[in-house]
């Protein structure tokens, strides 16, 4: 820790610079680190990279990790300012069923629009998709639910899929959280077309392009 406050100072960031210890989840959920330090939220940049995945259930059920990422929306709401929130996690396939389940209700939703979306549904739900493919979807349309209730509009990128350290499957997403002040209600969020159709990208040759798989899209019309 001194090290990075040493490098901070270096730099010319010590003032707006917060060296935290413990889990960054229990940091997000409880407001303060391992040593009782309190975080000073209101960050414009908030990157989590992770080692498992985004899911990573409890034993009594439940995400502590998707628990940690929607408070630390609710607390940066509270400073209201918009932020860009970066995350990686593992592609793992521990919890197949439950984006599964999200998928096929995202089609029952897009159905009752008249929008037909069974067979991209389909693709989605099979196994030969992949799980990266699966997050693709779900991961974005998580986090639109927790910001449109905390006041920001969420922004997606495309996300990276990739090989990782150990040969281990990543996925890396880019997200803008912009904060809607005045609002009694949800703030918009991106249509559930717009989310089932994000393009998914992954690194080539030493460039970042789209996927040589290429998944179906809904079209509207």
């Amino acid at each position: 820790m001194q090290f990075i406050r040493r490098t901070a100072f270096y730099e010319g960031i010590l003032e707006i610079t917060q060296v935290l210890a413990g889990d960054i989840d229990d940091i997000m959920l409880n407001g303060v680190d391992s040593k009782g330090f309190e975080v000073k939220f209101g960050f414009t940049l908030v990157n989590l990279d992770y080692q498992g995945g985004v899911l990573y259930k409890q034993l009594a059920g439940g995400s502590k990790r998707i628990s940690a990422i929607k408070k630390l929306i609710e607390r940066q709401s509270e400073t209201r300012k918009s932020f860009l929130l970066f995350l990686t996690v593992n592609a793992r396939n521990r919890d197949q069923r439950e984006l599964d389940l999200t998928l096929r209700g995202i089609g029952r939703t897009l159905e009752k629009y008249r929008i037909d979306a069974r067979d991209v549904i389909e693709w989605y739900a099979n196994p030969k998709a992949g799980y990266d493919f699966k997050m693709k979807v779900y991961v974005p349309y998580l986090l639109s639910e927790i910001a449109s209730l905390n006041h920001y509009r969420l922004v997606p990128f495309p996300p990276v899929t990739y090989i990782g350290t150990n040969s281990v499957r990543m996925m890396h997403f880019s997200f803008r959280m912009d904060f809607v002040p005045g609002t009694a209600g949800p703030v918009e969020k991106p249509s559930l077309v717009e989310l089932v159709n994000i393009p998914m990208l992954e690194p080539k040759n030493g460039k970042v392009v789209g996927c040589a798989t290429k998944a179906p899209i809904v079209k509207l019309g």
